[in-house]
């Protein structure tokens, strides 16, 4: 395999590696941009494998630089703690059970990390509702129970009105420190405490 070959499987691996979630190129999940950059590597590579004249040091150097950046990389995203709201997704309107398992997450015993909380319908990310055993019908996302619970930490440098907003179809409760401040259950209600 040559050095060049080498280069370009390196720079691939490197947008593959997963990485921080604020990275740019985050790695798999893929998003438009670093998939975009994979396609237009792996057309480079092929378009030109034959008129190739740079250096081979230039080769090694670039394949021992991604190398280590593929290293860092992988470094930050193994120790950065994860940002956003741990969610656990239960199937059913009791929180009954074990929350359903994450596949971007498996060391975590959540379903997923929510970067943002704004959702409305079927845009809840309830995915483990296309799996087999929920098979049936349409529209699960909103026909079906379903129950989340958020935990999430704000530790601010210095006192703060912090204002949080609440609309629900059907049961919620809104905890603060541990100790529940808006609890609503009738359709629609909206509160926004300020803490």
């Amino acid at each position: 395999m040559s050095l060049r070959s080498l280069f370009f499987g390196a720079a691939a691996a490197y947008v593959l590696l997963p990485g921080h979630p604020d990275a740019w190129l985050r790695g798999v999940p893929l998003g438009l941009w670093p998939l975009a950059a994979l396609a237009i590597g792996a057309a480079t590579w092929w378009c030109f494998r034959e008129d190739d004249v740079t250096p081979p040091s230039l080769w090694r150097n670039g394949l021992v630089c991604l190398v280590l950046l593929a290293a860092v990389k992988a470094a930050l995203a193994a120790t950065a703690a994860p940002v956003g709201w741990l969610g656990a997704y239960y199937a059913n309107a009791e929180f009954v059970g074990a929350p359903r398992q994450s596949t971007d997450f498996p060391g975590l015993a959540v379903t997923r990390i929510d970067r943002r909380l704004d959702f409305r319908d079927d845009y809840l990310p309830a995915y483990f509702l296309n799996e087999a055993g929920f098979n049936r019908g349409i529209r699960r996302e909103v026909t079906d129970p379903l129950s989340v619970q958020w935990v999430g930490h704000v530790a601010p440098t210095r006192p703060v009105s912090l204002p949080l907003t609440l609309k629900t179809k059907g049961r919620a409760a809104l905890a603060i420190d541990g100790r529940t401040r808006r609890q609503r259950s009738a359709l629609p209600n909206s509160t926004s405490p300020k803490e």
